[in-house]
């Protein structure tokens, strides 16, 4: 029997003939292996020969077969069948609470017609939200269910199993076992406020290189490197507000960099008109600004491998001829690994 489906993904209609009752030839889920993140302190069970992808502090995926990888990007109707389980922190906020990320997690349009009724349930005896979804493409029908698991009032953790080409039931009991080895997130400890000295040197022009999540950084051998929530800063003693900070996330969903700028110019105060740039070879776009008369910042964006990279720059107007120099110098030594 062939339906007619009009699905809108992220502003993406796709207009498709499905089939009912068609199941993909998939491999039975075998040994598995554990993910544990050392900065939001989540873990989780997962296929030991599935293909893996990581954002430290932020999420983690594996899936299977390596060619589906794509599909799970745009939900599209054609394509190769595969499976996919994702763990995801979210910082939750007066403005971000669970409500609020249950409903941005609907990214299939309209969400009345892909999603039931959000259920509450348990999982490792914490209470939760389960989302069920599904619709039937080409290769039979796809699901996918979200649980969203939080014994914290500042972070939730969200669990996702989804399948192409009918499979879902197949890997239920795997995906059960999986979902019961879950640790949640735990929101970071609380850094102590970096005190203000004028008698300790500002930042040194001897440069180290660090790593982070997908990126290297020279930065000065006098500065201590901080992570916080999903962010790594790199601050030296003599004052707080001369800092370098990078975060790194996801731009699977939305990789269009001039898109991401224009959706944030709003954030910036007193902003001067952005300017294409590169790093590490990479298109780029950095932006001045003043948060404030004492400090001066400066933003740059850049893509690659789906990942977006968001870097910032502040120092405190008296002190620029010792700080900026530096900055820049690192800036312009940034790797993208």
């Amino acid at each position: 029997m062939k339906k007619s489906y009009l699905l809108m993904i992220s502003g993406m209609i796709v207009l498709f003939l499905s089939s009912c009752g068609k199941k993909a030839d998939l491999p039975q889920i075998k040994d598995l292996d554990i993910y544990k993140d050392s900065f939001a302190n989540f873990s989780i069970s997962y296929p030991k020969d599935w293909t893996t992808a990581k954002s430290d502090g932020d999420n983690f995926v594996a899936y299977f077969p390596k060619e589906s990888s794509s599909r799970f990007k745009t939900y599209s109707p054609d394509g190769v069948a595969g499976v996919r389980i994702t763990v995801q922190a979210f910082d939750m906020t007066a403005e971000r609470n669970l409500d609020k990320i249950i409903s941005i997690s609907k990214i299939l349009q309209p969400a009345d017609q892909f999603y039931s009724a959000p259920e509450k349930t348990t999982v490792t005896g914490i209470p939760s939200t389960k989302l069920a979804y599904k619709f039937t493409a080409n290769d039979g029908e796809f699901n996918g269910e979200k649980y969203f698991i939080s014994n914290e009032p500042s972070i939730v953790t969200v669990v996702t199993f989804e399948c192409f080409g009918g499979c879902f039931e197949q890997y239920k009991a795997k995906f059960q076992e999986i979902l019961n080895s879950v640790k949640v997130a735990q929101p970071a400890p609380k850094e102590a406020s970096v005190a203000v000295n004028i008698e300790i040197p500002p930042a040194s022009a001897n440069l180290v290189k660090t790593s982070g999540d997908g990126f290297e950084i020279p930065i000065p051998d006098n500065f201590d490197k901080v992570k916080r929530d999903k962010a790594m800063i790199y601050i030296g003693k003599r004052r707080g507000d001369c800092n370098i900070i990078v975060m790194v996330k996801d731009a699977t969903v939305q990789n269009d960099l001039k898109k991401i700028v224009d959706d944030n110019a709003s954030k910036f105060k007193n902003p001067q008109p952005t300017k294409e740039i590169k790093i590490d070879g990479q298109n780029a776009y950095m932006v001045n600004y003043a948060p404030n008369r004492d400090v001066r910042s400066r933003a740059y964006y850049t893509i690659k491998s789906d990942k977006l990279y968001f870097i910032t720059l502040n120092w405190c107007v008296k002190e620029e001829k010792d700080y900026l120099p530096i900055f820049q110098k690192c800036i312009e030594n940034f790797k993208i690994k």
